[in-house]
């Protein structure tokens, strides 16, 4: 995300939620698949160019016209995905272009690290979606990528349930892995289908929890829409909630205006933990009605008590 490099599990799309699996090729085992040579094949008309990432009008008139055809949102400009105001890279960046004759049809950006590579984007002319272009791409950034002699591809994340992203699951098929969170390995990805998805495990467990402690008090049960903001290199380091799930729990005791109590649920350690949080900027006031919490920019102060057993939990809330 600009010039950052970070790491999300979670992920908001027109205030729904989501898991973000992210994944990896295995490069030094990897031998080409059928699927990738039909694509190569069908796309041999085209002329590849490699260079590095300068970008120009035609990128950004292309990267405009891809950004339209797209049903979740896009940042407004190529530049502003890229460099977000900032006028030059830190990384080695190659540009990997697609013409039909002398018209650009499809851009593949892509991160050169040491021993491995990330590929950041993939944008293409809608009306040549037939061809693939976006899994082309892919094919030939990793195909640079053994040629240079590197250990790993980063094709980016899969997004259960949103259908967009899918596409991902076709590349590098033969040493495809994918991250799980609570283990935190990278497991083969052909076995994706097993991982029960954090978001979900995270939303079951506090849904229990919630009307456990009901009894005792109010909680209410919210979506967090902040839970990305520490990506923010603004607001990186200041130790801001980043669960995407929680509970806030109404208290009528000796807080100070700005603070609250929640319940998250971390599936790492599966523990229940309550955080003392204050508000680090009020957006707009309560409304304990909307399920999709976006009322303060919350800050984590500290952990009160982490523990698997719900009894634990209330009775260190509710009792004085």
């Amino acid at each position: 995300m600009h010039q950052a490099i970070f790491t999300t599990h979670f992920l908001c799309f027109n205030n729904q939620f989501y898991d973000a699996i992210w994944l990896r090729v295995k490069l030094y085992d990897y031998i080409a698949t059928k699927k990738e040579r039909e694509i190569i094949k069908k796309n041999q008309g085209f002329e590849l160019v490699i260079e590095p990432l300068q970008i120009d009008d035609e990128m950004e008139a292309l990267y405009t016209l891809y950004r339209k055809s797209m049903s979740y949102q896009m940042s407004q400009s190529l530049s502003d995905l890229l460099y977000a105001g900032e006028f030059d890279s830190c990384y080695n960046t190659l540009a990997f272009k697609v013409y039909d004759d002398t018209k650009l049809i499809a851009v593949g950006i892509l991160d050169i690290g040491a021993l491995s590579s990330a590929g950041i984007s993939c944008f293409y002319d809608p009306s040549y979606k037939k061809y693939s272009l976006g899994k082309f791409l892919m094919f030939q950034k990793m195909a640079y990528c053994r040629q240079e002699g590197m250990a790993y591809f980063y094709p980016g994340y899969v997004v259960p349930g949103y259908k967009a992203f899918d596409y991902k699951m076709d590349v590098g098929t033969p040493t495809l892995e994918y991250f799980n969170m609570v283990t935190q390995n990278w497991l083969d990805a052909g076995k994706i289908q097993e991982y029960a998805t954090p978001l979900n495990c995270m939303y079951f467990k506090l849904h229990q929890m919630q009307a456990y402690l009901q009894e005792s008090g109010t909680c209410n049960f919210h979506f967090y829409r902040y839970f990305d903001a520490s990506l923010d290199p603004i607001y990186s380091g200041l130790g801001l909630l980043d669960f995407p799930v929680m509970i806030k729990v109404i208290d009528t005791g000796s807080l100070k205006n700005d603070e609250c109590k929640i319940v998250v649920y971390d599936v790492r350690d599966d523990r229940f933990h309550i955080l003392l949080c204050n508000s680090l900027y009020t957006v707009i006031p309560y409304n304990a009605q909307e399920i999709v919490f976006t009322a303060d920019l919350l800050q984590v102060q500290h952990v009160i008590i982490s523990s698997s057993q719900m009894n634990i939990i209330k009775r260190v809330l509710f009792t004085d």
